[in-house]
């Protein structure tokens, strides 16, 4: 769907009085107005989307920042920490494995990306840092399901990507015991056709932080090498773990 001119202007608007707000402290609707450069009218309703959003709030005549913007910013340093204590961690994994490595935590109802290193093939994952994914079709996302909150199940929905996709509360109770019972969950081209990923939790003072996976197409990744990539990947598990309570 094409964004019409008005929607940009809105939300430039919008952009600009946060940096007011930002700059100035608490701030009467005449002065943000000017400072935007819009009629009165407009700039509340502006304001009102910024409120209705929890971006501002009241104070008597004035309008000032909440804290919404310290919380995403302590969020994205915390991705930022996270990200540099994995990276060798993949480094080291990917040596071993020659494939494609991530490191992804839960984000709401999603698992998201926070760590990658490619494969050195030239067949491999089309992936990015800050994807995220369907906890029920991908492996660190059923890592997440299975060590997580259990409340993460109650409102799932269960979409199917490919064939082989999870799309029964049984099926994936079942599938969740097993990956308790070995440790690591398999994503056996539920998410995409043709690629298999594995991923194992990673734990800091006995808690789950997130997992660690390895990904390739199922030429590659197929059960004769499971048990390799397992180790290698409880291995870097244990390691970032240990990096992370240090």
């Amino acid at each position: 769907m094409a964004t019409s001119p008005g929607t940009m202007h809105s939300l430039t608007h919008a952009v600009r009085m946060v940096e007011l707000l930002s700059e100035g402290g608490p701030t009467g609707l005449s002065a943000l107005s000017e400072g935007v450069g819009i009629p009165r009218a407009t700039a509340l309703r502006v304001l009102g989307t910024l409120s209705e959003h929890g971006w501002i709030t009241r104070e008597g005549k004035k309008y000032r920042l909440t804290l919404r913007l310290l919380e995403l910013g302590v969020k994205v340093q915390d991705a930022t920490h996270l990200q540099r204590l994995a990276d060798p961690v993949l480094r080291e994994l990917v040596a071993m494995t020659g494939e494609t490595a991530h490191f992804a935590v839960q984000d709401g109802d999603r698992i998201g990306y926070v760590a990658k290193l490619d494969s050195p093939h030239p067949l491999r994952m089309f992936s990015h840092v800050g994807w995220r994914g369907p906890l029920h079709a991908t492996a660190a996302g059923k890592i997440v399901l299975a060590y997580g909150d259990p409340a993460l199940k109650e409102n799932l929905v269960l979409e199917a990507f490919t064939a082989q996709t999870i799309t029964d509360t049984v099926h994936l109770n079942g599938a969740l015991d097993l990956i308790r019972k070995k440790g690591y969950a398999v994503d056996q081209q539920e998410l995409i056709e043709g690629l298999v990923c594995l991923a194992a939790p990673v734990h800091s003072v006995n808690r789950l932080v997130g997992a660690i996976s390895v990904s390739g197409p199922a030429s590659r990744v197929n059960e004769t090498r499971w048990q390799e990539l397992v180790t290698a990947l409880q291995q870097a598990c244990e390691r970032l773990g240990e990096r992370l309570s240090a």
